[in-house]
């Protein structure tokens, strides 16, 4: 009990009182034999050691005396306590050709039952000779290890690489282990032995021949029984050793601090660890394990949400100051007027985008100096028009609400009906019904069978090309000769015979609207609403006679800002004027112009 207690002591005493002992051995026992230091648990004499195992016995007939471990009967060359290690001298095994002893070798050791294991990290499988060896343990194969023969003086100075000498390595700790050996020259000679003995090993030096050579260093790992450690439950034993061999301590905490199992020593070093109940242990990490999966997953389902809240308030807030930017409020005051009507004239941004794919480039119907138009499907399957606006006059976005709410209910068979805005975007969308008879531009540039001359060639006709060579300068052109055969009342001698059905009213309003149109200035050129109501009142059966003697200065057109243009890209349609104009086309400007 005594000596376990020092023991104890030893691993848990401060640094200091250990410091101050000029001895590792227990007090008042021998510390060396000869050149080798015996430190605790290993001692020498009655009551000097920890157990049997580590009885240290000097041979004082040596000189200088030698030390020998007495349950082995092997002679002690040094003890590590950093290592926990001790190096024995073993006795080699030979192998000879016409020995009885060769083939299956069995080699019985003494190291079961003892604290002492043979160290794989300390130690090499070793054959010197020329044959075949292989270590194993219980019927397993664990290493094995081939030598040829070649008696050269060169290759025998190369070292231990296989030629005359192999070496090995081996897995595990060995308390046990046997050899299965056959040789092919006259001697072999197989054993484990200290790794950094046989790195120096020479086997071109006579001294190290197989017949001078009988015992090899080999490396013991030493380890402390169960029984010889007292109970550990719920405190940490880890030992450690300094590098100059002095002992200190750690405080007994952390590895078995709550250790609700057995408190047990790991066989490769000194440490202790608590061994718990596998089913508790298992049952144990499967909760925590699932409970930190879950609570991850719920956090980052949360954190998701939660950005998901901040983006859509974020979103609302930008739709709910693009809709007060672009009228909405002036909007909103219709709704006391028709509710219903103002509810069925807004889209709102997600429906628009979903419809035209998020305004996708090939979806695009047309463009002009104000916006794009699209084409889109919505969500009840009704095709439509979209027109994105390039910019917007705020100064005339009151106005534009006001034209939304009337042209949404006109419906007129040749004006393209306004279905919508949407008004919570940067710029404002409007909303057409889609006509799938192809855009104004397309029916005017590009050639068919009805319409077999360019647009060019046609413009040149107009204003250009020679009609009647008998008149002179400007007067010779389709426009002017138009003009002055109404001036001079000869307008019926220039009618295509297939118009000349109609009343002699219907064909001078024509003729008036026609002169109108070819005004040079954009301020008295009717606007294509305005042509298209006065086509449809020269159609009506009531159309007046009276209407036809107007004036022509009387039919001119007013213009103004509450003026509409039919078009929306090149395509016949109604567009608002949302620019800072006051007139329904620009003086001097043609009237179409190609989509950029």
């Amino acid at each position: 009990m005594v000596p376990l207690l020092l023991f104890i002591w030893l691993m848990i005493a401060p640094p200091s009182a250990v410091a101050a002992t000029p001895s590792l051995a227990k007090p008042g026992c021998q510390d060396n034999c000869g050149n080798v230091n015996i430190p605790y648990p290993f001692g020498i004499g009655s009551n000097c050691y920890l157990n049997h195992n580590y009885t240290i016995t000097c041979n004082q007939s040596f000189n200088p005396p030698k030390p020998y471990l007495t349950s082995l009967g092997l002679e002690v060359l040094a003890v590590s306590l950093t290592n926990l290690t001790i190096i024995i001298n073993n006795l080699r095994v030979k192998h000879c050709g016409n020995s009885p002893s060769n083939g299956l070798v069995r080699i019985n050791n003494a190291l079961e039952g003892t604290p002492f294991v043979i160290s794989s990290s300390y130690n090499r499988f070793t054959v010197l000779g020329c044959g075949n060896a292989i270590l194993g343990r219980d019927g397993i194969e664990l290493a094995g290890c081939s030598s040829l023969c070649n008696q050269s003086t060169t290759t025998r100075e190369m070292g231990c690489y296989g030629i005359n000498c192999c070496q090995t390595t081996f897995p595990f700790v060995l308390n046990r282990y046997n050899v299965n050996v056959s040789t092919q020259g006259d001697c072999l000679s197989e054993f484990l032995v200290d790794k950094n003995w046989i790195a120096q090993y020479n086997i071109s030096d006579p001294r190290y021949s197989i017949e001078n050579i009988d015992l090899v260093p080999l490396v013991l790992r030493w380890i402390l029984q169960e029984v010889d450690i007292p109970s550990c439950i719920g405190y940490n034993t880890t030992f450690y050793f300094s590098r100059n061999i002095s002992i200190k301590t750690r405080n007994f905490v952390e590895e078995c601090a709550n250790c609700r199992g057995e408190c047990r020593q790991n066989t490769t070093d000194s440490s202790l660890w608590c061994q718990t109940s596998p089913t508790k242990s298992s049952k144990k990490q499967v909760i925590l394990g699932v409970g930190i999966s879950m609570g991850a997953l719920f956090l980052i389902i949360g954190i998701f949400w939660l950005y998901k809240i901040v983006v859509r308030i974020k979103n609302k807030k930008r739709k709910e100051k693009f809709f007060k930017r672009n009228g909405g409020l002036v909007l909103r005051q219709h709704t006391s007027v028709d509710k219903g009507s103002v509810e069925k004239t807004l889209f709102n941004a997600k429906q628009l985008e979903k419809a035209t794919d998020n305004f996708n480039e090939n979806f695009i119907l047309g463009c002009g100096g104000q916006g794009t138009v699209y084409k889109g499907m919505l969500t009840d399957g009704g095709i439509v028009a979209v027109k994105k606006f390039k910019m917007v006059d705020e100064s005339q976005l009151e106005q534009f609400i006001n034209e939304v709410v009337i042209l949404s209910e006109l419906n007129h068979r040749n004006v393209v009906k306004l279905l919508g805005c949407c008004l919570e975007t940067e710029v404002p969308l409007l909303v057409y019904e889609f006509i799938s008879n192809g855009t104004l531009f397309k029916h005017i540039h590009d050639q068919s069978n009805e319409f077999p001359l360019s647009w060019e060639m046609r413009l040149r006709i107009a204003t250009e090309k020679p009609i009647f060579m008998t008149r002179t300068g400007e007067q010779r052109s389709l426009a002017t000769h138009f003009l002055l055969y109404e001036e001079e009342n000869r307008l019926f001698e220039i009618f295509d015979p297939r118009v000349l059905d109609g009343t002699k009213e219907e064909l001078v309003a024509v003729a008036n609207l026609a002169r109108r149109c070819l005004n040079l200035s954009g301020k008295n050129r009717p606007t294509m609403k305005e042509i298209a109501a006065e086509l449809e009142g020269i159609g009506m059966s009531n159309y007046k006679s009276s209407t036809v003697q107007t004036n022509f200065q009387e039919l001119g057109c007013t213009g103004g800002a509450e003026s509409v243009v039919l078009s929306y890209g090149n395509s016949t349609s109604m567009e608002l004027n949302l620019y800072n104009s006051t007139t329904s086309s620009s003086d001097g400007q043609p009237l179409l112009r190609n989509c950029v």
